[in-house]
């Protein structure tokens, strides 16, 4: 596994999410607040703090690539604002259609609706949430409070209503990403997926699920944090060794620590902000 793997798979959820697309009222915009509205059977998971990104001079370029990647085709849709976005998640199941956007930030509604009928557009309700029907794009728009918009095709879209309204199985309750995310430090991005890291590696069973955050550890540093769950100890134990020398032939990593706990290979390493991009 190196580096490169780790950010082709950042790169591949943002590339499929945007393939796929064209709360409560309590929630705070992290990682696990989103997870909590997503459902369970999802099997992609990403998670992005876009205002600490846009306030940190030093993370601009990493920045104004996940605007120009994934920000820039939300830009389209009439009246959102996405200046107002603070955080965002995406989550997928590999079904068509199935592809979730969720929107945490403050978002002037009155304005939005103005907007939505400026374009002829009709407003349906779901789960008791107004619900906006973006025909040619294959798209619904769910104002679930000034803090949460949710974005996805009808299928999608209804899913996650059932969980932030009905009270459906959300992501968090599934086992694996609930002790994936719990074991993950809060970070700029987050991202959980049950495609492996490992790579050319076939002798090793591969884990159940991934995870890995970015955080910024100095001015001119991100440290990049995973876990890997697998299936058994025995499998966790056989792993470790090649994961550790994967990691060591990636240039740019330095500081690497990894370490085994039961089923969970977890493991840390510190690269140049510089080298991350998108």
């Amino acid at each position: 596994m190196r580096s490169k793997a780790i950010f082709l798979l950042v790169a591949l959820v943002l590339l499929s999410s945007l393939a796929g697309a064209g709360c409560s009222s309590g929630q705070k915009g992290t990682a696990v607040d989103f997870m909590k509205q997503l459902p369970r059977n999802y099997v992609s998971f990403i998670f992005i703090d876009i205002a600490r990104m846009r306030a940190d001079d030093e993370l601009k370029e990493m920045y104004s690539g996940i605007q120009d990647s994934m920000l820039s085709g939300f830009e389209e849709i009439p009246g959102l604002n996405i200046a107002a976005v603070k955080s965002v998640a995406l989550a997928r199941t590999g079904e068509e259609d199935s592809t979730v956007v969720i929107f945490y930030g403050d978002f002037n509604l009155e304005e939005l609706r103005q907007k939505l009928q400026e374009y002829k557009l009709v407003a349906d309700t779901y789960q008791k949430t107004e619900v906006w029907n973006l025909a040619e794009e294959n798209l619904s728009l769910a104002l679930v409070n000034k803090n949460s918009i949710v974005i996805s095709a009808e299928t999608g879209l209804k899913r996650s209503l059932d969980v932030i309204k009905g009270g459906a199985a959300s992501l968090y309750d599934s086992a694996d990403f609930r002790d994936i995310a719990q074991r993950l430090p809060p970070g700029l991005m987050t991202v959980l997926d049950t495609q492996s890291l490992i790579v050319d590696q076939p002798e090793i069973n591969a884990p159940k699920l991934t995870g890995v955050t970015l955080t910024k550890k100095d001015k001119a540093t991100i440290t990049v944090s995973g876990v890997m769950k697998f299936g058994d100890a025995g499998a966790a134990q056989t792993a470790l060794e090649p994961i550790k020398a994967d990691l060591k032939t990636e240039e740019s990593f330095r500081g690497i620590s990894v370490t085994q706990d039961t089923v969970f290979v977890e493991f840390t390493a510190d690269a140049d902000i510089s080298e991350i991009g998108f």
